[in-house]
């Protein structure tokens, strides 16, 4: 593949306990994207359950 390309995944959090929460992890490839996503989602989805509010997630893909 010419070039590299880290793809970068970014959780934005809003949450009413929180202004803003941001968290950047780096993947190697697009595998570990997906790894990257499903522990996110799972940590969101803890988050949630435990909170017991309104919180959006969404996921932005940056290539540099």
């Amino acid at each position: 593949m010419p070039g590299d390309v880290n793809p970068v995944v970014c959780l934005l959090l809003e949450h009413e306990a929180f202004s803003k929460g941001r968290c950047n992890l780096e993947a190697k490839s697009k595998n570990e994207v997906s790894k990257v996503k499903i522990k996110l989602q799972t940590f969101f989805n803890k988050l949630v359950e435990e909170n017991q509010t309104q919180t959006k997630v969404s996921f932005i893909h940056l290539q540099s």
